[in-house]
């Protein structure tokens, strides 16, 4: 997916920027501000924020960030402005591939923009159109292609509703969020593809198990094959947001391995244990459980030393309660 166009969504300011603009520009620094009104000060500030944020000076950008959002000074930018200056910080986040700091960012603005009351305007359409964006290029990038289609789906209506206002604005990301959902498409259908293979091989390897009844060096071969593709079948499965199924290929898997592995859990158990908890937390009825397979799973991860299954052990147990949160906004928010 394409970088957002975090100029698409900057706010319209009580300022005329344009002479800011040009001087930014020209000499990539901030114009003087002396002298001028504190609320113009606010606005410069947002206009030098979107260029080192393009300019990818990303430390400059996050240090003006946190002096404007948690600031004392007054005044205080706007609730919109406020919402872009979150959705800046995700735009930095993602492209430094911190996911998790991204979502709680994500959050963040939409909390910012449910707490505005009255009909929602264009900037403010606009900002929830490149929050959703943002949010499935991180989902995307953590595997959830169904959550990211979704989202995908949901910001290319926006955007086409903006279009029809200003072609010149919102005309690129539009094409971009176009471009996205189809790709996220091929990818999906690309990932099926794969699935059916899989699910050839698994079905040749469980008559294979059957046919080995009699050599134990075979059975452990047949089963060890089809413990591998059912795996890799149910992580499919999570990719693309069908957890049930996803529960149904990690439980099979697990239960073969029981009878390759009758000591104590390893690390492939623990991965697979790690995938039935994944699908188990985005399960109704299912939740809870997923949550305390987690929990339990975690000390076992660093006894292990697996850094990958603790690193994903932690992003889910903190994606979890943030993708609630974020569901729940974006249902106050349509």
């Amino acid at each position: 997916m394409k970088p957002l166009l975090l100029d698409s969504a900057f706010p319209a300011t009580a300022t005329d920027l344009t002479l800011a603009q040009a001087h930014i520009r020209a000499t990539g620094r901030m114009p003087a501000l002396d002298g001028l009104p504190p609320g113009m000060v606010v606005d410069v500030e947002l206009c030098y924020i979107l260029h080192l944020v393009t300019d990818h000076r990303t430390g400059e950008a996050d240090d003006l960030i946190d002096g404007l959002v948690y600031g004392d000074r007054q005044p205080l930018p706007g609730a919109t402005a406020t919402v872009w200056l979150w959705l800046a910080r995700m735009c930095i986040l993602i492209g430094e591939q911190n996911h998790r700091l991204a979502l709680s960012a994500a959050e963040n603005a939409l909390f910012q923009l449910a707490d505005i009351d009255g009909k929602r305007t264009d900037d403010q359409l606009s900002l929830l159109a490149a929050l959703l964006y943002n949010l499935a290029m991180v989902h995307s990038a953590l595997g959830d292609d169904g959550r990211a289609a979704k989202e995908l789906a949901k910001s290319q209506k926006l955007y086409e509703r903006l279009v029809k206002k200003d072609e010149l604005r919102y005309g690129a990301m539009l094409i971009n969020a176009v471009e996205a959902t189809a790709g996220v498409m091929k990818s999906r259908d690309r990932q099926m593809a794969v699935f059916n293979y899989y699910r050839e091989v698994a079905e040749r390897y469980s008559l294979a198990l059957d046919a080995a009844a009699t050599g134990d060096n075979d059975i452990r071969q047949a089963l060890d094959n089809l413990v591998d593709t059912l795996g890799r079948e149910g992580e499919i499965m999570l990719n693309l947001g069908n957890h049930r199924e996803a529960m149904r290929f990690f439980s099979r898997a697990l239960r073969h391995l029981k009878r390759l592995n009758t000591g104590p859990m390893g690390e492939r158990e623990l991965r697979l244990s790690v995938g039935l908890a994944a699908a188990m937390i985005h399960v109704r009825g299912r939740r809870e459980s997923g949550e305390k397979l987690l929990d339990a799973l975690q000390p076992l991860a660093e006894r292990l030393h697996d850094r990958e299954a603790a690193a994903r052990i932690e992003l889910l147990r903190d994606s979890k309660d943030r993708n609630t949160s974020i569901m729940s906004l974006l249902k106050t928010l349509f």
